[in-house]
């Protein structure tokens, strides 16, 4: 099952030692890491971020005009919650729609962090939460989390539908309007069909951009694993080589579904 866990902590110290044992249960085999991030909340009530637990050069603020570049970075689910606990006004709203998430789990970031505290927020598959409650129980965590898998697909659609609604019902104005207003709905259902076409090559370089990173990251993989692993690192990336390219064949389904649709709209412009 895969989720995504937002678990917070008191303080930095105990927070890298989450990380280090969320690592620990990969390597056990008990769960799957796909993405995770260390978030903290100052007390001026900015944030700065410690991607993987593994940033030796320390923290990184995100803040200012900064975020919108390092929210990219993260990517997925991990980076739609990022974008709802520091209040991005736009984009976060959009991005966390095009993701399943349980109401409650949304929730909880009304409010963002607590000052002073830092949050580990992960994409992972496990069988069953006990393994993590478990192994985050001693460092006092409180932690939420949400069955999440992305939609896109049906982000996108529920996106289009709606579009070629509102043109639909601008163009049946248009069929029974009066003379005099004939030309203001002609021009309105003209805007309708231009925001329309720009939404759906905006879907497209985003489907694409995703693709370009996932195969990149499988020829990452694919070059790990010509290398001397033991077993356990051997299966973990195994694992993340036929998750992502399981997920690249259903972005590349969607891609040939927009490029259509950027066809279709070429061809009724000719």
């Amino acid at each position: 099952m895969n989720n995504v866990i937002v678990a917070t902590f008191n303080n930095d110290t105990t927070a890298i030692k989450a990380v280090h044992t969320l690592n620990q249960l990969q390597r056990e085999q008990d769960i799957e890491v796909y993405n995770n991030v260390l978030l903290r909340r100052n007390a001026d009530g900015t944030f700065e971020y410690l991607k993987d637990g593994r940033d030796v050069d320390g923290w990184n603020s995100l803040g200012g005009m900064l975020v919108g570049t390092t929210i990219g970075l993260f990517g997925g689910p991990v980076g739609a919650i990022i974008g709802l606990f520091a209040g991005l006004a736009v984009g976060s709203i959009a991005d966390a729609a095009a993701y399943s998430f349980d109401y409650d789990f949304l929730e909880t970031f009304k409010t963002g962090l607590p000052a002073g505290t830092t949050s580990l927020i992960a994409e992972v598959s496990e069988p069953n939460p006990v393994f993590v409650d478990n192994a985050f129980a001693p460092y006092g965590a409180k932690i939420w989390r949400s069955n999440v898998y992305t939609a896109q697909d049906q982000y996108f659609q529920v996106q289009l539908d709606t579009m070629d609604a509102d043109i639909a019902t601008a163009e049946k104005q248009l069929a029974s309007a009066a003379a005099d207003e004939k030309a203001k709905i002609k021009a309105k259902v003209a805007e309708l069909k231009a925001k329309r076409d720009k939404k759906v090559a905006e879907f497209n370089a985003e489907m694409q951009e995703d693709i370009d990173t996932m195969k990149a990251d499988i020829d990452l993989v694919k070059q790990n694993l010509q290398t001397k692993v033991d077993d356990t690192r051997r299966k973990v990336l195994q694992n993340r080589l036929a998750y992502n390219e399981k997920k690249v064949k259903r972005y590349e389904a969607q891609a040939a579904k927009l490029k259509a649709e950027i066809a279709k709209v070429g061809t009724a412009a000719a």
